[in-house]
């Protein structure tokens, strides 16, 4: 049988090391992404130290097989194929790594793992924590080692969130790594033998010097429990001392602390995967008073401004504190001509919305709310200044006055292609296939000026007829995913048709970015109206000099939106009023199923719930199946390894079968090769008598030793005797190899049941005696 550390440390090793991956979850807005797979990789690398230490390789050969094998699991299960060499697929890998890179440097916290988040950092990292955690547990025997690998793990949260640990995963954690330490101190016990008490009874004298009592096998368990149990209390201790510090690289979070600037990047992933199944409950109350100018619709939370190919983010900002929720704005462009008639209203969100963004109306001319919330001079998005992240919308009052941006027809038409006035981001593009571009220009070709090629783009998606709009198709905002929205797919929601047409935009030279928020509220009676979950909706805006920025509504009639009344007979008289349908669905609102306010994070990212969002080119091409290419490679080295061990295995048993139903020479070559198959001494330069006495002391009881005497006798007879005997000694070999296996320690009979090195070792053929030396041999026996 198995040694019990063999079995359970391997088990442990694994479940300790996975359990402190948990602690990754106070950073990430989808583990399951990482800690699925993550298990997976630690089964197939600890699996396969488990299966090199069975067979005794050497601890060089057995890390180079769970490198080699568990590399080969890491890049299916990441990029998709075990071995990405070709063109297509290193470009793939850069890709992916390019995009995980992005969402590290542009987003907010919690981050996304999955669907071009930063899945391949966090499943490379666990990879190399089990490889080096079996390294150290079990390869060399030293469980308290291990415990540095647990502490990096919990590094990583802490230097990120700072205390972003859950007890419950540490306390986890801790009972895995010393349950490590407890098996690891039986087993060095038990190497011991019986204890003093003991050797009476065994007729063996003591040593009353060299022996080691259990009081001394219990001082030298000491040493390494204690080493635990103090890593364990610095796991508690010393990251309370260890100041965390914010890079800027990694971009998580606000930046530095103090009275300058806040640095904001991505506060809206994650938020996605929380909105679900809830999407008729409330989350913002507007009052407008009786009689308003302007029905509210268009709530805006926030803007997205970066597109890196993957997805739209708000970009980095620089925000200064002077920028307080407690001021006046200039109409765009200086022009209050370019506004409406203005209306305030009062805001009120539910304890359920808990925004780090403050919804508004644009365009605002005057925003009051208490608490530090700031504003982006570029975006006039409103963001909590509070850096401990206490100040969310959750519960808050706050007033927005607010007028709708009606500029008149003729001066967006005299708009000139000019970018002067907007920074460089607002027209950057990743690179894109050129056919996205292509279609961009082909569908604008008849129109000259800026803001007709944007109607045109605007009445494509949204009054052609061609596109379709469904809550059933959520797709991704990738540079693969546009492509195929807007040529073979034409059928999504608001979050495609938005991000298309500001990326088309872009590629005319127009800037453009994406608004998310929410759409027409649902009407309570006496100038009060209520933003559900399910009115959340994405739309674009796109910048014209003279003009600033205006709103688009390309999401198709079919879900209730209209386009706005500035658009309408650019081309020819194409489109709606800019009424808006006041329905209890909003337009172009988020799937059902995909909606929920109860949430700790901020807003919606459009894309964040992406299922077929890309990592790279070929990522549209893998179609999600990177498990089971993984799968097929683990099942294609088991059915290698299967092959490697069960050929000699059947080789073995077939010689096995054939011998012990054959003579006595037939029964002592499998009685030689079963010896050396245990390890066990044999030459093949004695005689049978010398091979039997040799043999002997490796028995115990009588009805063995009397099988072996047998057994030599038969084959003196076949070789020495005038009349060969034939009689058969199959059970008396049976009877002695069971004896010597039951002897036998736990590895050699696992190694010779694995790998028998008989069937690969050379041996002379026993050469037969002369007649003199048969006369000779029987002579000296008689």
């Amino acid at each position: 049988m198995p040694r019990r550390y063999d079995v359970w440390a391997p088990l442990l090793t694994v479940a300790t090391v996975w359990l402190a991956l948990l602690s990754w979850r106070s950073f990430t807005a989808d583990p399951h992404s990482y800690l699925a797979p993550a298990a997976f990789l630690g089964v197939v690398i600890v699996g396969v130290g488990a299966l090199g230490r069975a067979v005794r390789l050497r601890t060089p050969l057995v890390v180079l097989a769970q490198l080699v094998i568990g590399g080969l699991v890491t890049d299916a299960v990441i990029f998709g194929s075990p071995l990405p060499l070709s063109s297509g697929a290193r470009a793939h890998v850069v890709d992916v790594f390019n995009t995980a890179y992005d969402t590290v440097t542009r987003s907010d916290l919690p981050v996304r793992v999955g669907d071009g988040g930063i899945a391949p950092y966090l499943l490379l990292g666990a990879a190399a924590a089990f490889l080096l955690g079996d390294l150290l547990a079990n390869r060399l025997h030293r469980p308290p080692l291990a415990g540095l690998v647990l502490l990096a793990i919990f590094s990583v949260p802490f230097s990120i969130v700072g205390g972003g640990v859950a007890w419950w995963v540490f306390a986890l954690t801790a009972a895995g790594f010393l349950a490590l330490l407890a098996l690891q101190q039986a087993e060095r016990i038990a190497h011991w033998g019986r204890h003093l008490g003991d050797t009476a009874a065994a007729g063996i004298a003591a040593d009353p010097v060299g022996a080691r009592s259990p009081a001394r096998v219990r001082s030298r368990a000491v040493g390494p429990g204690a080493i635990g149990l103090a890593a364990t209390a610095c796991a508690i201790v010393v990251p309370v001392f260890v100041p965390t510090l914010h890079l800027d690289l990694s971009g998580f979070g606000p930046g530095s602390g103090g009275g300058g600037p806040i640095r904001v990047t991505n506060p809206t992933v994650g938020m996605y995967d929380d909105l679900k199944n809830r999407s008729d409950t409330p989350l913002v109350y507007v009052h407008t008073g009786r009689g308003a100018a302007t029905p509210p619709a268009y709530l805006r939370i926030a803007t997205l401004t970066s597109f890196n190919g993957t997805e739209w983010t708000p970009g980095g900002r620089s925000i200064p504190p002077s920028h307080t929720a407690h001021t006046s704005f200039d109409p765009p462009e200086g022009d209050g001509a370019l506004l409406g008639a203005p209306t305030t209203y009062t805001l009120t969100a539910t304890p359920d919305f808990q925004s780090k963004w403050l919804p508004t109306f644009y365009y605002p001319t005057r925003v009051d709310a208490a608490g530090d919330w700031r504003y982006d001079d570029d975006t006039l998005d409103f963001i909590s200044g509070d850096r401990g992240g206490g100040l969310t919308t959750a519960g808050e009052t706050w007033t927005v006055t607010s007028a709708p941006v009606q500029p008149p027809q003729d001066l967006l038409l005299a708009a000139p292609f000019t970018t002067n006035g907007v920074p460089a981001a607002y027209t950057a593009l990743p690179d894109l296939p050129a056919e996205f571009g292509r279609i961009a220009r082909e569908r604008t070709a008849a129109e000259s000026t800026p803001f007709a090629k944007a109607v045109a783009l605007q009445d494509w998606f949204h009054s052609s007829g061609e596109f379709t709009y469904s809550l059933d198709r959520p797709g991704g905002t990738g540079r693969n995913d546009l492509l195929h929205f807007v040529t073979d797919q034409k059928i999504g929601y608001c979050q495609q048709f938005a991000t298309a047409m500001a990326a088309m935009a872009r590629e005319l030279g127009i800037p453009a970015r994406v608004a998310v928020g929410f759409l027409n509220p649902t009407a309570m009676g006496g100038g009060n109206y209520v933003f559900r979950a399910r009115d959340m909706h994405a739309w674009p805006e796109l910048w014209f000099q003279g003009v600033g920025w205006v709103r688009f509504e390309p999401t198709p009639a079919a879900a209730d939106t209209s386009v706005p009344g500035y658009t309408i007979g650019v081309l020819g008289g194409q489109g709606g009023d800019d009424t808006g349908s006041q329905t209890t669905q909003g337009p172009g609102s988020l799937p059902t199923q995909n909606v929920s306010p109860n949430h700790r994070g901020d807003v919606p990212q459009p894309g964040a719930n992406d299922t077929t969002s890309p990592s790279g080119a070929n990522a549209s091409d893998d179609g999600g199946h990177g498990w089971l290419v993984a799968v097929a490679v683990v099942a294609g080295l088991l059915l290698l390894v299967g092959a490697s061990v069960g050929l000699p295995l059947w080789v073995r048993l077939r010689r096995r079968s054939r011998r012990l139903h054959g003579g006595a020479e037939d029964g002592w070559a499998e009685l030689r090769d079963s010896v050396r198959d245990l390890g066990l001494p044999w030459s093949d330069d004695l005689s049978p008598r010398s091979a039997g006495r040799q043999l002997h002391g490796h028995l115990r009881g009588a009805t063995a030793r009397d099988a072996l005497e047998r057994i030599v006798v038969a084959v003196e007879r076949s070789r020495y005797a005038r009349v060969a005997s034939q009689e058969p000694i199959g059970d008396d070999v049976r009877l002695v190899v069971e004896a010597l296996r039951e002897d036998a320690d736990p590895a050699s009979r696992r190694r010779s049941g694995l790998w028998p090195r008989s069937v690969m070792s050379t041996r002379r053929r026993q050469p037969a005696p002369r007649p003199e030396q048969e006369r000779e041999l029987v002579d000296h026996m008689g």
